[in-house]
């Protein structure tokens, strides 16, 4: 699914739960949320323009009231589907639609410590357990994706046995980031080391478990293309989900607009992008495991990347 034009799509801001790192500030859904009527339009416009793959993040997109109408409404335009999801909302009743609509569900589990998840304010961790297990068995693809804080790095070794015990085939280890929430409470989340210089502990730890080679990109350029843009809840388009948290500059316009002229500007901003612009992460990755680890913030070289762009 790399090579396909795929779009993260921010559905919702709404969520059922009030996770303290979240860079979001998830929690009410947002009054400009797009319609039915303009998020199906916004699918046509994706379709037209062979995007082929619509990554739902939030909030919590299962909390969206159209989600699934959505869905269905993608699929028949052959659109694969995705989610970032808590897994809260799974049950019988829906996951009939899991089986026959998503590709893949990234399912968020950060602690199997239960004094852990109620200080960072998730839900009953076996719960989501369960959850995990019954989209597995309906033959979904779950991604297990952990966001590590002070609260709990010392769950990382426990996460990568745990996604070996559920037969899970990718798990994804990232750093907060001091956005929304996580900025609000970043005394309670900020590292004492930063994750990137544990590397070799996580390293090790992957080896023994899953016994596989693990690789280190201390320093890749920014990826920015058309082949992977975010939208938000209302439709704004960006051409990183990182660029929406530097500036309110890097939006490149709304998606209800005139979708060519938005890729037109972000193809002539990403042409601009030299090697030594740096992307803000490196990264670890295993066949089974990847860590993103924050290294610093965006290049600001982009922002004059962007203005030239829009003329």
């Amino acid at each position: 699914m790399k090579d396909l034009l795929s779009v993260n799509w921010e559905i919702t801001r709404k969520c059922n739960l009030n996770c303290i790192y979240c860079r979001v500030s998830g929690g009410e859904g947002k009054k400009d949320e797009l319609s039915f009527e303009q998020a199906k339009t916004v699918v046509n416009k994706l379709a037209k323009l062979k995007y082929s793959h619509i990554k739902f993040t939030g909030g919590e997109p299962l909390l969206k009231e159209y989600f699934w109408d959505l869905v269905k409404y993608a699929h028949n335009k052959n659109m694969l589907v995705s989610l970032f999801t808590n897994a809260t909302l799974v049950t019988d009743r829906n996951i009939g639609f899991f089986k026959k609509y998503i590709t893949s569900a990234a399912v968020s589990i950060d602690s199997l410590d239960k004094q852990q998840n109620t200080q960072l304010r998730r839900g009953p961790v076996d719960q989501v357990i369960n959850k995990i297990q019954q989209l597995r068995d309906a033959g979904v693809h779950v991604v297990l994706s952990s966001t590590i804080t002070k609260i709990n790095i010392d769950q990382i070794p426990v996460l990568i046995e745990l996604a070996r015990k559920l037969k899970i085939k990718e798990i994804k280890i990232n750093d907060f980031v001091a956005n929304g929430r996580a900025k609000e409470n970043e005394n309670l989340l900020v590292l004492s080391r930063p994750l990137k210089e544990q590397v070799v502990n996580m390293a090790g730890k992957i080896k023994k478990v899953f016994n596989e080679a693990v690789t280190v990109q201390e320093r890749f350029p920014c990826e920015c293309s058309n082949n992977d843009i975010f939208i938000n809840y209302k439709g704004d388009v960006y051409p990183c989900v990182e660029l929406v948290y530097n500036s309110a500059n890097f939006c490149l316009g709304n998606i209800m607009d005139d979708l060519n002229m938005i890729l037109a500007i972000n193809k002539r901003f990403y042409s601009q992008i030299k090697k030594s612009d740096y992307c803000a992460y490196s990264y670890l990755s295993s066949p089974h495991v990847s860590a993103c680890l924050n290294r610093d913030k965006c290049p600001k070289v982009l922002s004059s990347y962007l203005s030239r762009a829009k003329g």
